[in-house]
This record gives structure tokens, sequence and C-alpha cells, in this order.
């Protein structure tokens, strides 16, 4: 039974009302007209009807709601479940949509699609355009044929990873674990749905695979490429049983002992032939997650994008903030991990230059981003250094939000129905929100209020150090531009706020006004002779080896380095040049033993297959500075790999531009650690 809006959120309102309604109540409450209240009646009636509950109406004071509470608390149950659209999110929706066509056989009707789901007939059939896009990505095509209905083409296995991708990212782990040892759908229309089409097979595969490669290990399975694989392999078995077609066409790299040996070993516990094709589709599965060599192709790539969109949505978690829509991050995350994790899983180590500094400055994002791999990856997979480029991707993600996320707590008089009908309104009307609580009156006094950048509540609150806002279950378009308005007011800086408890619990009030001052002084001065310093420059290159030689040189030349520290520069080259995440210009850290700082802007404009250089930043400094040039130093070249218009404005090689860009950054910088 499809619920519209109007009549679940009319329904809730009896639910939660202790006194009568009337229709003027209503409309007010909601700011419809009366006569959308009284033509949506006949649906909050009929609905009731279904629950053997009734209006009663009491003349010249309303309705009030009458049934026996385990009935009433039943209907509420349901209108809360996940299995209503007002609880679907779009990206959400679309994906459970596209899983219930991708695991029919044949064609499928859009009624047949949005009934199964309970939403909509236009709301589904509105939703074709995304499906198209989900799948495109997925090497697959939405069909649509008059009278018969729709259904989705492509390989069989890159139906397979789909179906794998969908369930990996709206189902918790805990409960897939659930469902394929117990078979315990844990009240997931995503996995009611596999069941409708695969009955058992995904549990015979978790049968399979834990007494073939879990033998001596129980129940347990921590490791989410195993549960992908398991659910790949009931893909497999189902489709096989069907004895659909299949022309596999992957690669099939040379398949070593191993790999062969349990392929044998999986196949021996069937009770059917496999023909050559679905052999060959098994050991490529095998060959992808246990083989000897990771290759990068496609569903090696499928497993981290889960991983970084689980990585992603564990550090949203502790922020508060949305990351997962900025695609620039989430390609450099997924670029970087691919190639960090062969190189722990060969042992090759890297050195991040900027570590120390990236610890300091973003102790609390580090914190953050170490707890979230160790949970994605597993407790001290990645080296420090490495962590220390994950952070500067989050960080730099966090510092192009225009619309900074803040965090908002709903109220209601019961913490259920209005609260969860709001929070959804507001999270499609304003994306940048996030909703972090919904709460009742009763519970209201427990919660700390200070977290909250703003409070919602569809009743009057009596708060006495707070403001909120007073709002209609509805949110109506008023409501959403004030919202909006305080948003925009609002304009905090993510990463400031994230630091800001940490500068401040180290910022002492001092009497020592006049050290301070010359600290200022001194610091202040310093970078204004290092802004006078900066020099544009351009060299010649056809190697990564020939660029080192050339800069140093220039830097001999210049009087820079005297003869030891280039000796020591050169030892020291992979420590203190560094390549920025996804820009096109380095930054190469350059200490020396003489007196002297200086900002260098090489162009160089070479390209090979591992490195694209169009610049390259150098920064001079003494290698004994004083503590506050050090911290200057350190913060300048975290700015340049975090701030958004520095690859616009490095590229551009306009000096005066440059001159003023420097300066500004300078500037925010003395600010941060003089203040």
């Amino acid at each position: 039974m499809y619920i519209s809006k109007r009549v679940k959120v009319i329904t809730l309102l009896f639910i939660e009302s202790r006194e009568n309604l009337s229709v003027k109540e209503i409309a007010s409450r909601l700011e419809l007209s009366e006569r959308t209240v009284y033509r949506e009646l006949e649906g909050v009636r009929s609905l009731l009807k279904s629950y053997n509950l009734e209006l009663t109406t009491i003349p010249n004071e309303g309705m009030l709601l009458q049934g026996k509470i385990e009935n009433i608390s039943k209907l509420e149950d349901e209108l809360m479940q996940e299995s209503h659209i007002d609880n679907y999110k779009i990206e959400e929706r679309v994906e459970l949509e596209t899983l219930k066509i991708i695991t029919e056989s044949s064609f499928i009707k859009w009624e047949a699609v949005s009934s199964y789901i309970d939403v909509s007939l236009s709301t589904s059939k509105k939703d074709q355009n995304l499906i198209r896009q989900f799948l495109k990505k997925r090497n697959l095509i939405l069909i649509s044929k008059m009278g018969e209905g729709i259904r989705i083409d492509g390989k069989i296995y890159h139906k397979h990873i789909t179906i794998m991708d969908i369930l990996v990212k709206n189902v918790e782990f805990a409960n897939l674990f659930k469902w394929l040892k117990d078979n315990d759908l844990q009240k997931s229309i995503f996995l009611k749905i596999m069941n409708d089409r695969y009955d058992n097979s995904c549990q015979e595969a978790f049968k399979i695979v834990k007494k073939i490669i879990l033998s001596d290990e129980g129940d347990a399975i921590n490791d989410i490429d195993l549960i992908e694989f398991i659910i790949l392999f009931g893909c497999w078995i189902r489709e096989l049983i069907l004895d659909e077609d299949l022309t596999f066409d992957q690669e099939i790299k040379h398949v070593s002992d191993s790999e062969r040996q349990l392929c044998h070993s999986l196949l021996g516990e069937l009770d059917y032939s496999v023909p050559d094709e679905w052999r060959n589709y098994l050991s490529w599965l095998i060959q992808i997650y246990f083989g000897d060599q990771k290759s990068n192709n496609q569903i090696r790539n499928q497993r981290f994008t889960n991983k970084v969109k689980l990585f992603i949505q564990n550090v949203e978690e502790q922020l508060g903030i949305k990351l997962m829509e900025n695609l620039e991050l989430f390609t450099g995350l997924q670029n970087h991990l691919v190639k960090a994790v062969n190189r722990v899983n060969t042992g090759v180590s890297i050195r991040n230059p900027l570590n120390r500094e990236i610890k300091q400055n973003y102790q609390s994002l580090y914190a953050i981003v170490t707890n979230s791999v160790n949970k994605v990856f597993g407790l001290n997979f990645f080296p420090n250094d490495e962590i220390g480029f994950l952070v500067l991707y989050v960080a730099v993600a966090l510092d192009k939000l225009v619309d900074k996320s803040f965090r908002v707590l709903i109220v209601c008089s019961s913490g259920m129905g209005s609260s969860k009908m709001l929070a959804n309104r507001l999270e499609r009307e304003i994306p940048e929100v996030y909703v972090k609580r919904l709460t009742s009156l009763m519970e209201l006094r427990n919660i700390e209020l200070d977290e909250y950048e703003l409070i919602l509540s569809t009743v009057p609150l009596y708060l006495k150090r707070h403001e909120y806002m007073q709002v209609s279950p509805l949110l109506n378009e008023n409501e959403i531009q004030i919202i909006r308005q305080k948003i925009e007011n609002h304009k905090y800086t993510s990463l400031a706020l994230l630091q800001s408890t940490d500068k401040s619990a180290s910022r002492k009030i001092s009497n020592k006004s006049i050290d301070q001052l010359y600290e200022f002084y001194k610091s202040s001065k310093y970078a204004v002779d290092l802004l006078k310093s900066l020099d544009l420059k351009s060299i010649k290159i056809n190697s990564h080896h020939q660029l080192k030689n050339e800069i140093l040189d220039m830097l001999l030349r210049k009087n820079f380095l005297s003869s030891s520290s280039a000796e020591i520069a050169s030892a020291d080259w992979s420590q203190n040049y560094f390549h920025v995440p996804n820009k096109k210009y380095a930054i190469l850290n350059c200490p020396t033993t003489k007196n002297v700082s200086s900002l260098l802007v090489i162009d160089v404009e070479y390209q090979t297959a591992d490195e694209q250089l169009t610049k390259v930043i150098v920064i001079v400094h003494p290698a004994k500075a004083n503590q506050k040039s050090t911290a200057l130093l350190s913060n300048l070249i975290i700015s340049l790999i975090t701030n958004e218009e520095a690859d616009v404005v490095i590229r551009a090689n306009d000096f005066e531009l440059l001159q003023q860009f420097f300066a500004e950054e300078l500037r925010c910088v003395l600010n941060d650690i003089l203040l």
C-alpha cells in the first residue's frame, strides 16, 4: 500500500497528539489549506481502518484517534520503516530500484518495481535517468520495451559486481554476515530482494567458503573482501543453476597452483557439472580475491571504491560533515589507496616529508583519519607516512566546502514521527546540513545542546541559553529559506573549528607583552623578507633526475647552498620533495646552513608515466631556524597543499599575482601561529 506524504504526516500528527485536532489546526501546523486537509482525511481514515483504528469527531472540538495502544504503536512503527519513500535518500532509492530490476530474469514493469519498494509509480519513472547513469558507470544499460517493461542488459559478471557493490554499500557488514550465515534478513529490503531471486545460493556459498577457506577459524569473518567474494560466488552459483548462458571474455593471467587448488576445492563441493566458461569465471574471481598477483582491473577498482566509501563514511560520522559528494576527494583517495595498498603489500615504504607538520597542525583530523583507516583496513595496516597523505586529501576536501555542513538537532513530542519526516525533508532540500540526532521532549534534557549549530522543533521549547526554530514537519519554503540564511550567516571553516580546541588548549595568556610583541615583530619581518625574495625561474628538463640536478645547481649559483648543503640536499631529496596530490606542482623544502631564506617558483613543464609537472615551489630556509619561523614555513607548505586557489595562481605564471597570493597566505599563517 502506497501512503502519500500528506497522509503520513497527518496520521503521525494524530498519533503524537494527546488532544483533539481540528481541520483548522492541522492546516495551520502543516501550512495547508483546509480543503486539502479534508481531501487527505479520506486516505487517513482508510489507513487507520486497516489497523483497526478510527477518528472520532467531537463537535466544536475536533478529531481524536481511538483504538488499541498496540495497534497505534504498530502503525507508528510501520510508518517509520525504511520501506517508505520518505525514508529513502535519492541515491539509496535508485540503488534499491536497480537491485530489484537487475535481479529479475526477464522484463519487469515499473508498477511492479514501485509497488515492491513502496514508492509512487511517478517517482520510480522519474528515477530512470539516474538509474541509467548509475548503470553506465558499470558497463550496463537499462532496456525499456513497450508493453513489457524494463530490464538491465550487459555482461553477467558486470551485473554480479553491481549487485555486490549495492549490498556492501547499503547493508552494514554485521548484517551482511548474519544474512550469509543464518539467512537473517535484519529487516533489510535489499536482502529481501536477494532472497526473492537468489533463494539460498549466497548462504550455500558461505557454507562452502567457510568449509574450504575458514576451516580452522570458526564462523567469524572480519574481512569485507571475503564477504564480497562470498556474495559474488553466491550469484555465480544461482546463475549456474538457472543454466544462464555465459560468454566469459575477461583475461585470466597465469593461474598459480594455489589458485587452481582453491578452484578445484570449491567446485568439488557442488553437486552439478560446471561448463568451462563458468570455470573460467570462477577462476577469475579467485585470482582477484586470493591470487598471488593483484591486478588493477574493474572488480579490483570496485573493491577499492567500496573501501573508499567506507573510509569517507567513517570520517563523516566523526566530523559531522558530509564529504561523500566531493568527487575530487573520492577520486584522489581511490587512486592513492590503490597505490598505497600495493606498496604496503609489497613491502615498499615511502617517506612523507611533511608528516610531522601535518600531525602537529591537524591533530584532531589526524586522529580521526587514523581511526577510520584502522576500522576499514585493519589496525596498523598503513604506516604513519601514508596516513599523513590521507589527512591532506581530507583537509583539501574540508577546505573546499563552500557552504560548510553544520550539525542539526531535531525535536518533536515523541522523537519519532514528525522528527523523522522533518529530517528527511531537510536533508533532501539542504544537502549540506547534517542531521546528527532526532530526539523527544523527554530526552532533550539529557542532550548537550552546545554540540549543535541549529535546533529545529515541531513543538514549542523552553530553552534558557540556546536558540531554536519551530517549524512544521513538512518544512515549508519560507522555513527552508530561513535555514539557508542561517547557514549562509554561519559560514564557519571546518578545519579551523577542528583545530580550535587544540590551539585554545595550548594558548595561554601571558603578561610578557614586550616579549610577545618582539616575537610578533621578528616573525612578521621574516615573512616580509621571505616575500621580498620571491622569484620566478625557468628550466628545461627531461627526467626527474635532471630536475634535481638543475634545481640544486641553481641554488648553488644563487649562493643559497654551500657545497656541503647541496650534497645533503641531494641525499635527502626524496624526504624533502613532495608532489602535491592531484596537482601539477611540487614543493621542495630546502634547509641550508646559510642564514638565507627565499621563495622560488620554477617553471619546469615535463611529463612521464609517473609524474606530470609544470611548477616546483622551492622554499629555502636556515636549517636551524627558530621555532616561530619553522612553524611559519610548515604552515605555509600545508596551506599551499590545501588551498584550492594555489593551483590556479601558480600555473598563471604572473609575478604580481603570485606575490599577492603569497602575501595573503603568509598573513593568514602569521595570524594562526601568533594570535
